[in-house]
């Protein structure tokens, strides 16, 4: 689908600013996808991949080698999969907006998948002790973003999304609702013309509330994970650009008890 609402997304350090983790980083697999313009404002999006499961796991009550089985399915429905819906609406061609929703399933229980970025818990919010007593379970989750992106004028863009997840065991009855969002701004031809300014805050996905989560019992994380990025390319040619960035993350994994995150690189990029 569509992710043209982050102007920032070429540049973002952090995959967390180049678009909603909830929505846009599901399965990776076979599929198929299908774009409908409605009129020439309107657009409708929608996608169906597939992956093969992994070898057999069993239930939240067989465990690991016990008596009861999730399955080993292969092919476009009996493996994980997920499907996904976009409304995309573009008034001017300096805006843009849209509502996504993606719903999953993951059948072996493997990763006990809530989204693939984020806490732990917001990531393997079922996993109960995995290693030591085999408790894996299969999930279905149902994930809504919206997003929207403007260019305000030839020196100014900002962009943004929100996200929410739901997700449930399939045999068991835990479940969790896990939260993101993001703000960025761009700065095109900062100082010089060619060079590309920008700074982005927001929340990694973490879970807000749920019902019989994790190896501790937390049924929520305790602190919103907020992570921060500021970065400047400074265009040297036509061919070869640098971008020194620096990103920031306070509660790391949900939790203030985790020391701040500070980390620094330098990007250079070659173009033919």
């Amino acid at each position: 689908m569509p992710t043209t609402v982050s102007y920032t997304t070429n540049y973002a350090f952090l995959e967390q600013f180049q678009h909603n983790p909830a929505i846009y980083e599901q399965d990776q697999g076979a599929g198929f996808g299908y774009s409908l313009p409605l009129g020439d404002k309107f657009n409708v999006t929608a996608a169906y991949v597939a992956a093969p499961s992994s070898s057999a796991v069993s239930g939240v009550n067989g465990g690991v080698g016990g008596a009861s089985n999730v399955g080993n399915d292969n092919g476009l429905t009996g493996g994980s999969n997920s499907a996904a819906v976009q409304l995309t609406f573009t008034p001017t061609k300096n805006l843009v907006a849209a509502l996504s929703y993606v719903r999953t399933y993951d059948p072996d229980g493997s990763d006990n998948t809530g989204v693939r970025k984020g806490t732990n818990l917001a990531r393997r919010p079922f996993l109960k002790n995995a290693d030591s007593v085999g408790q894996r379970s299969a999930t279905t989750g149902n994930h809504i973003g919206v997003s929207a992106g403007a260019k305000l004028g030839t020196k100014l863009n900002v962009s943004g999304w929100a996200g929410f997840s739901t997700v449930e065991e399939v045999r068991g009855n835990g479940n969790a609702d896990i939260f993101n969002w993001a703000v960025n701004l761009g700065f095109p031809d900062l100082f010089r013309e060619g060079n590309y300014g920008g700074f982005s805050i927001g929340a990694l996905p973490y879970v807000t509330d749920g019902d019989n989560l994790g190896a501790t019992n937390n049924n929520q994380d305790e602190d919103m994970p907020l992570a921060a990025q500021v970065f400047y390319s400074l265009k040297l040619s036509d061919n070869v650009s640098v971008q020194p960035q620096l990103f920031f993350i306070s509660n790391p994994n949900g939790n203030d008890s985790n020391d701040s995150i500070w980390a620094g690189s330098l990007k250079t990029t070659f173009s033919f």
